[in-house]
């Protein structure tokens, strides 16, 4: 749901083989403090939202097994301190 991003103190976020449909809401965006995300082998669909990447602490990010579709923007960060260590892409 949109209101997802309420959540602003967050800072793990599995919801792993759920069956979900849909897309993933722009309101994701705002869990500024999520180091984990896996949304993997669910059946979500369309365009990430823009400012998924954007989310600075996050070090893991699995969306491995959907349907999402459209252009990735780069991965390259500012030496903040946090770093990708995992980013799952596969199967869509």
């Amino acid at each position: 749901p949109s209101t997802i991003g309420n959540c602003y103190r967050m800072t793990y976020l599995d919801m792993e083989m759920n069956r979900f449909e849909g897309s993933l809401p722009s309101s994701i965006s705002n869990l500024t403090r999520l180091l984990r995300l896996d949304v993997s082998h669910n059946e979500l669909e369309g365009s990430l939202p823009p400012g998924l990447f954007n989310i600075t602490r996050m070090t893991t990010l699995n969306l491995q097994n959907n349907s999402f579709t459209g252009q990735l923007p780069s991965l390259e960060r500012e030496d903040d301190g946090y770093s990708w260590t995992t980013v799952d892409l596969s199967l869509n």
